[in-house]
């Protein structure tokens, strides 16, 4: 592992990862993608399940939040961490397709 992902590319991806953060104009699909990229692109980041939907979720404008904890019917951290992921891929796959249908 450290001969093709040396300590200097797993501490500069687990960063970018801790200091997520949704684009002003990204669309809520994009940006999913793309963090879940920056998971995969770092495989030994360590963050637990829950820690990543944290990160995740606290990283989106508030605009997002708010059309999450709509979806959701209340709030988000009030569901465990596969209810939670259901609820951000269906939106995501929603967005996704409204993005494509224009």
């Amino acid at each position: 592992m450290q001969r093709f992902f040396p300590i200097s590319c797993y501490i500069k991806a687990k960063s970018e990862i801790s200091m997520f953060r949704q684009g002003a104009e990204e669309f809520f699909c994009a940006t999913w993608e793309r963090f879940k990229i920056m998971l995969r692109k770092c495989p030994n980041h360590e963050f637990e399940d829950i820690a990543q939907l944290s990160i995740f979720l606290n990283g989106l404008i508030s605009n997002t939040q708010m059309l999450l904890d709509v979806a959701a019917g209340g709030t988000m951290m009030a569901f465990d961490v596969e209810q939670e992921t259901r609820i951000i891929d269906a939106l995501a796959s929603t967005d996704y397709q409204t993005q494509h249908d224009r």
